[in-house]
């Protein structure tokens, strides 16, 4: 097998951390009796010869080994292998010498390949069946060889793989299709598995979709249930609510098979929502809990990813919240927290749940435990984990727990006890903008210990949040405002109290500006900003903040408090024209917006940044203040408006910000803009896969208010 290896000079090749000395020992690992050696040995060739994609002449040079350990009888592991090799070869079709060279001599071992498509590992036979189809540049030996895989294949994750090679041969063989497809419909019918059916479904939708039967829908659902009833059932362990590694765990699909059919057949499918629609929620009405699991984690993605509407699959998505099994629940409240706005539909179904179970308002991750998973804020969320006792009517009773009966309320840090958290199910219902999650909130922040980004849901509620005021405000006069997690935790509390513009909370606020530092500085006047007029205890600090480092923020909060253009306009013409940094100039044209047509002495300045900016961020905020100082759309920031409309999805929410602050005469030069907007299928703003949706979805009600009067 290793005939050869120590006659190559490695010494004097290279791979991506150097000379290739160590290369010998990682291929001789990969024949080791050792699991741990040989799983150590791929990886570090992965980081080697393949690093980041890059072809060596080192990795070339280990091919034919690699092929030898590939085609050795009996090892292990070698499924693995076969797939470093096919890294290696890459799109045999792609552009670059690089790719080229390690196209060429994976391709020379094309025939090893074919032997091993009839390998008694299933695993290799996999990587087999997809290698032959990359690199044995000879159609009329692939698709036969493909043809024989299909009739003889016993293994259900094998016979998928040959199903997806037969569509990666179409692709690589154009004139040869109509035999594959032709192939491929042959084993739709019954009594062929339905794992088979499946996976000839996904292929048909990606290049024959006019191949695909008229009952697409009913057929798909049959063949699931079909395949779920022959599957053995797999049962979760008593103790697999007990950890929040435990509980990521459940979040995965415990089907990897199923959820891989019908990604498959949905990523085909692609924009065609009313058909996708309709998989899901038949999808969802499955007797098998693990095939709904499988549905609501698609539905997720699908979710993030089209606009349409998608309240019956959201109720749907709800009814899993009743189920008795952990991974289902767990999965349903984890998708509905991700979806804000769009969860409504199933904010009965939360409400019922977050009531019967108090003890789970609020979680505790032990600490070190957070870097398994998303956090509470990202949209990602582990339900579960480390439940706090609950207290007499439920609660947490972190007051007590800090300190003693009726204890002191306690902002930040966890210690060494972990990270507090809001629990996932009342996590979602918030997000949703249900007010009834008011109530549970008022006592979980009046209870002791501020959870990990409770301060956030304050937006999600509007108006109804106000209960929360008084919490909120006590949390923030006691909140740490120094150490590693200080930073999130404070920043979220200005947010909500600003947007709450509770005047009691202007003392919390004006600490935060006097001993926060400089990094908490800024979002302390942006809440002073938020609270407007309610701030006025405020404006003796403001003021003095005028001539201080945070000058532009200070001013912009003056102007919310008491818009005095004298005092405010001066500094903000100063930062516009004083600083080198673009992001900054950017900041301060959007403070110019909002005085109006009283910023006016500042568009000449602003009319030089948007035309001569090399930054386009900042040309598009010039090009933004313009037009609410103006009243109108001049033609150079039409120009710059519409070609960041175009070019840069997240700037549209601002530049339709922006034009609903016109009369609609003033705005309709860009209404084209909203109007085609409201046509689009795919979601197209961009951020944090959490916010994506709350992003979209304001996209959208602004559009439909630019363009209600057309």
């Amino acid at each position: 097998m290793f005939t050869g290896i120590d006659e190559v000079d490695w010494t004097s090749l290279r791979h991506a951390h150097g000379d290739a000395g160590d290369v010998p020992g990682w291929l001789r690992g990969l024949a080791s009796e050792e699991r741990g050696e040989r799983e150590a040995a791929l990886d570090a060739l992965y980081g080697a010869v393949l690093h980041e994609g890059g072809v060596y002449d080192a990795t070339l040079a280990a091919v034919p080994f690699l092929l030898a350990v590939a085609a050795r009888e009996g090892g292990r592991d070698r499924a693995g292998v076969l797939e470093l090799l096919s890294s290696i070869g890459g799109d045999p079709g792609r552009a670059g010498s690089e790719g080229g060279s390690g196209a060429a001599a994976v391709r020379a071992g094309a025939e090893s390949f074919v032997a091993l498509t009839l390998d008694p590992d299933p695993a290799v036979r996999r990587a087999a069946v997809t290698a032959v189809v990359r690199f044995l540049d000879d159609p009329s030996r692939v698709l036969p060889l493909l043809s024989r895989r299909l009739r003889f294949e016993r293994d259900d994750d094998a016979l998928i793989a040959v199903t997806e090679a037969v569509g990666l041969f179409v692709r690589r063989h154009p004139a040869h299709a109509g035999e594959a497809i032709a192939l491929l419909t042959t084993y739709l019918p019954s009594p062929n598995p339905p794992v088979l059916r499946l996976a000839v479904l996904g292929q048909l939708a990606a290049h024959a979709p006019d191949r695909l039967p008229p009952d697409l829908v009913a057929l798909t659902a049959r063949l699931l249930q079909e395949r779920s009833s022959q599957a053995p059932r797999a049962y979760e362990s008593p103790g697999a609510e007990q950890t929040l590694t435990g509980r990521l765990h459940r979040l995965r699909p415990s089907d990897e098979q199923g959820a891989r059919l019908m990604r498959t057949l949905h990523t085909a499918l692609a924009d065609d929502i009313p058909t996708r629609t309709a998989l899901l929620q038949a999808h969802l009405r499955l007797p098998s809990p693990t095939d709904r699991c499988n549905a609501v984690l698609l539905c997720a993605g699908f979710i993030r990813e089209w606009r349409g509407d998608h309240s019956g699959l959201v109720t749907l998505i709800g009814e899993q919240l009743a189920s008795g099994e952990g991974r289902l629940r767990d999965a349903a409240v984890s998708v509905l927290g991700g979806l804000y706005g769009v969860g409504a539909p199933a904010a009965d179904r939360l409400y019922s749940l977050v009531a019967g179970r108090p003890e789970r308002w609020v979680e505790r991750w032990r600490a070190g435990a957070r870097g398994l998973g998303g956090s509470a804020g990202s949209g990602e969320v582990a339900p579960g984990g480390e439940a706090v006792p609950g207290g007499p009517r439920g609660s947490a009773g972190f007051g007590r727990e800090a300190g003693g009966p009726g204890g002191p309320v306690v902002s930040g840090g966890g210690g060494g006890r972990g990270v507090v958290v809001i629990g996932g199910a009342l996590l979602a219902l918030a997000r949703c903008g249900d007010r009834r999650a008011v109530g549970v909130l008022e006592e979980v922040l009046g209870d002791g210990e501020l959870p990990r980004h409770a301060a956030s849901l304050v937006p999600c509620l509007g108006a109804g949040a106000a209960a929360l005021a008084p919490a909120l405000r006590r949390h923030l006069e006691v909140v740490p405002l120094e150490g590693v997690e200080a930073g999130d935790l404070v920043r979220g509390l200005l947010v909500a109290v600003g947007g709450l513009r509770d005047p009691g909370a202007v003392p919390g606020v004006v600490r935060v500006l006097e001993s926060g530092g400089a990094g908490l500085a800024e979002a302390a006047f942006g809440a002073l900003e938020a609270m407007g007029s309610a701030a006025r205890e405020a404006l003796p600090v403001v003021r003095g903040a005028l001539s201080g480092v945070r000058k532009g923020a200070a001013a912009a909060a003056y102007w919310a408090i008491e818009p005095d253009v004298s005092l405010v306009l001066p500094v903000l013409r100063g930062e516009l024209s004083g600083g080198a940094d673009p992001l900054h100039r950017a900041r301060t044209a959007r403070r110019l917006s909002r005085l109006g047509p009283a910023a006016r002495p500042a568009l000449p300045r602003l009319r030089r940044l948007m035309t001569d900016s090399p930054d386009p961020g900042e040309r598009v905020s010039a090009a933004c203040a313009i037009t609410s100082i103006t009243g109108g759309v001049e033609r150079d920031a039409d120009t710059v408006l519409r070609s960041a409309w175009q070019s840069r999805p997240h700037t549209r929410v601002p530049i339709a910000t922006t034009l609903t602050t016109l009369a609609p005469e003033a705005a309709a030069p860009l209404l084209d803009l909203a109007a085609t907007e409201l046509t689009h299928r795919r979601r197209h703003t961009t951020g944090v896969s959490g916010e994506v949706i709350v992003q979209d979805e304001n996209l959208l009600a602004l559009c439909r208010s630019l363009t209600a009067h057309l």
